[in-house]
C-alpha cells in the first residue's frame, strides 16, 4: 500500500473503532455537558464523502446495498412520519458512504485483520462490562438491554472461533479464545430466549462445518462450563433463573405474556402491510402508526394501551420491513442477504480449489495462507449472519450497525479475494 493510501487506511480503521465502540456516546452519558462529541462520526463521514468524490480512484460500491438505500429513499418519500423516516434514511446513507470508502481505499488483507481485531476487542470489553451489569450496558445505547446485548454476544462466538486459526501465531489468538468464552457467557447472561435459539442454530452450523466433530463437542462443553461459571459469578440465582427462562420457550408458548405481546405486534405489522403493500408506512414509522390499529378490547387481552403502543417495535425485522417498506423493502432485503451468502459460498469454493480440504481444517500456513484465511473469513461471516438472522426473528436489530458491518466486511473480503484470484490468473 502506498503512503497515500496508508494514511486513509489508518483513518478508516480509527473510524471503525469509533463506529463500534461509540466513545462519544459513553462519555456523554456520564458527562452530559460534552454531548457535542456525538458529532465526531459526522466529521469522519463528511471527510470520507469528499475523499471518495475527489480521491484518485474510481469509486467502488456494493450494488445490493445501493439497492436497499434506494428502496429506503422511495419508502421515505411516502412515509407517514417524514422526520422518523429521514433519520433511518440518513443512517443508511452514512452506511453506504462507509461501505464505498472501505471498498475503494482498503486493498490489503492486513486492513481486514485490523478491522476484525477491533471487533474481537469489542466483544471482550463490552462482554465483561455487560456481564458485570447482568446482561446490559446502560451507558452504551446499542447494548442498553438484553434484547440487543444477547445478539451482539452471539455474534462474537463464531467470529472468535473462526478467526482464531488466522491469529494462531500472533497475540490475537489469545484474544480470540478470551472473546469466545466471554461472548458465550455474555449471551447466556442476557437471559434472552431468542438469543438461546440463535445460539443453538449457530452451534449447529459450527458442528456441521467441523471436520472433527468429537473434538468440537468436547471443546464446546468445556467452553459452556466456563461461561456458566463466569455467568453464575455475575448474577444471583443465575442457574434457576436461566433454566426458568429457557424452559418457558416450550412450557408456556404463546400463553406467556411476552409471546402474546409479540403476536399482537406482528399481527399489526401484517395489517399495515395489507394497507400499504408497495412501500409501507415509512422507515421507522411502525410505532408511530401502531396506535391507529389499536382496538379498545385488546387493552385487557394484551395489556397494551394506546399510550404504550406509540413508539413500539415489531420485534421482528422481516415484518418490520414489510410494514415499513412494503414489497420494495423486503425484495431489497432478500437481495442483500442472498448476495451476502452468494459471496461467502464463492469464497469457500475459491479457497477449496487452492487448498486441500483437510489442510483448510488444520489451518496450516505456507504459500497458500491467503486461501486459508479466506476460508475462515467466509465461515465467520456466514455463521455470524445466521446468528443475526435468527435473532432478528425475535428482536428489532435491522438498523443496528452489526448487520451492516457484516455486509460491509463480507463485500470487502470478497473484493480482495477476487482481486488476488485475478492477479494469480
Amino acid at each position: 500500500m502506498s503512503g497515500h493510501n496508508s494514511v486513509i487506511g489508518k483513518v478508516i480503521v480509527a473510524f471503525w473503532v469509533v463506529r463500534i465502540s461509540k466513545p462519544e456516546w459513553i462519555i456523554s452519558h456520564y458527562y452530559p455537558s460534552v454531548g457535542f462529541l456525538k458529532v465526531i462520526p459526522t466529521f469522519f463521514l463528511a471527510g470520507f464523502l469528499l475523499y471518495v468524490i475527489l480521491g484518485p480512484r474510481n469509486i467502488k460500491y456494493d450494488k445490493p446495498l445501493l439497492f436497499f438505500l434506494v428502496a429506503t429513499a422511495i419508502s421515505t418519500v411516502f412515509a407517514s412520519n417524514r422526520g422518523m423516516a429521514l433519520l433511518i434514511f440518513r443512517g443508511m446513507t452514512e452506511t453506504f458512504i462507509v461501505s464505498a470508502t472501505m471498498l475503494t481505499f482498503l486493498d490489503s488483507d492486513e486492513d481486514v485483520r485490523k478491522l476484525l481485531k477491533v471487533y474481537l476487542l469489542a466483544f471482550i470489553l463490552f462482554g465483561v462490562w455487560g456481564i458485570a451489569e447482568k446482561g446490559r450496558i446502560r451507558a452504551f445505547l446499542p447494548l442498553e438491554d438484553e434484547d440487543s446485548f444477547g445478539p451482539f454476544m452471539t455474534l462474537g462466538i463464531p467470529f472468535s472461533y473462526y478467526l482464531r486459526p488466522i491469529y494462531a501465531k500472533q497475540k490475537g489468538g489469545r484474544y480470540c479464545f478470551v472473546a469466545l468464552v466471554i461472548s458465550a457467557a455474555g449471551a447466556v447472561v442476557s437471559f434472552a430466549r431468542g438469543t438461546f435459539v440463535s445460539l443453538v442454530m449457530v452451534a449447529g452450523y459450527m458442528f456441521l462445518r467441523s471436520k472433527n466433530r468429537a473434538r468440537f463437542v468436547i471443546g464446546s462443553l468445556l467452553v459452556t462450563l466456563a461461561c456458566f461459571i463466569i455467568a453464575g459469578l455475575g448474577s444471583d440465582r443465575f442457574y434457576m433463573r436461566y433454566k426458568a427462562e429457557v424452559s418457558s420457550i416450550w412450557e408456556q408458548g404463546t400463553e406467556e405474556h411476552t409471546a402474546r405481546n409479540r403476536i399482537y405486534l406482528w399481527t399489526k405489522a401484517m395489517l399495515m402491510f395489507a394497507d400499504h403493500p408497495l412501500v409501507g408506512v415509512g422507515p421507522g414509522c411502525y410505532g408511530f402508526r401502531l396506535v391507529r390499529y389499536y382496538r379498545f378490547q385488546e387493552w385487557g387481552e394484551y395489556g397494551v394501551s394506546p399510550i404504550q403502543s406509540f413508539g413500539r417495535a415489531t420485534h421482528n425485522i422481516y415484518l418490520q420491513v414489510l410494514a415499513e417498506m412494503g414489497l420494495v423493502g423486503i425484495v431489497a432485503l432478500v437481495v442483500l442477504v442472498f448476495s451476502f451468502f452468494k459471496k461467502t459460498f464463492a469464497m469457500k469454493r475459491l479457497a477449496s480449489l487452492k487448498v486441500p480440504e483437510n489442510r483448510l481444517e488444520e489451518g496450516r500456513y505456507d504459500e497458500t495462507q491467503h486461501s486459508i484465511r479466506l476460508y475462515y473469513y467466509s465461515l465467520a461471516m456466514e455463521a455470524g449472519m445466521i446468528g443475526f438472522l435468527v435473532n432478528s426473528f425475535f428482536f428489532n436489530l435491522l438498523f443496528y450497525s452489526w448487520f451492516w458491518d457484516l455486509i460491509i466486511l463480507n463485500s470487502l473480503i470478497y473484493q480482495q479475494a477476487s482481486k488476488v484470484n485475478l492477479e494469480a490468473a
